[in-house]
């Protein structure tokens, strides 16, 4: 019994999306589902990043964020999914863009939000101005979690870099990219700071460490290292061959 159990419990695709959208800085990744599928994710990606230093349920008490400082969700029920969830969506974007300072707004469906059918990218485009948009339609529940933390990190690259030439280099000082770390990871934040520290003695730069407390600056700024290096080969090669 306990063998099954454990393995229902595993992070799955759906995990790895939110959190590597999680991992960049200053952006709202807004879930379009229950309140049931909240909760762990929101938990999780604070006490990853530690947004707030004590445990208040009086703190963030908006409808979207029901006392937890990340991943507010539209609290979809039964009629939702019958009648749609474009009524809660459009009202959680004009909260959100009305009341929350953000660099990237993400829209990840659940699963069983998935099954509705409505186009998010388009409920969104009519409320965000002015701020890149990303939504994800189906976020692959059966899949293993760096599937789905590879995928977001896939569609930030294809969406948000230009795809105009490259400037030339004038700088002396070379620059990487470190791919495949996330918030999920253990000790991920000592790992950045190591890394950081070691390649700067060698006389290089970190241009962007993606998808883990990044910024939206450095991620516009990858495409000017002149080398990306994957420290997890199933988090962050994909990324890399897109690179």
């Amino acid at each position: 019994m306990t063998s099954p159990y454990l393995t229902s419990i595993t992070p799955d695709s759906f995990s790895g999306l939110i959190f590597g959208f999680e991992g960049i800085k200053n952006t709202i990744v807004l879930l379009n589902g229950p309140t049931g599928c909240k909760f762990y994710h929101s938990a999780t990606t604070d006490n990853q990043t530690l947004r707030q230093m004590e445990f208040d349920p009086l703190n963030y008490p908006e409808l979207w964020y029901f006392g937890q400082p990340q991943v507010p969700c539209t609290y979809l029920d039964k009629r939702d999914y019958v009648y749609g969830s474009r009524d809660k969506l459009t009202e959680a974007l004009r909260f959100l863009e009305s009341s929350m300072n953000f660099d990237l707004m993400v829209i990840v469906n659940s699963p069983g939000a998935a099954l509705i059918g409505d186009d998010i990218r388009d409920i969104a485009m009519d409320e965000i101005q002015g701020t890149p948009v990303l939504t994800v339609e189906t976020p692959g529940y059966s899949r293993d979690i760096w599937d789905g933390y590879s995928s977001a990190c896939c569609q930030i690259i294809r969406e948000l870099l230009p795809d105009a030439p490259l400037p030339a280099n004038t700088g002396t000082r070379k620059k990487v990219n470190i791919l495949g770390m996330s918030i999920f990871h253990k000790y991920y934040q000592g790992d950045c700071r190591e890394l950081t520290r070691l390649l700067d003695l060698c006389g290089i730069g970190v241009s962007c460490i993606l998808c883990c407390e990044c910024t939206f600056e450095e991620i516009m700024g990858m495409r000017n290292a002149d080398l990306n290096i994957v420290v997890d080969t199933i988090y962050g090669m994909d990324a890399a061959r897109l690179l």
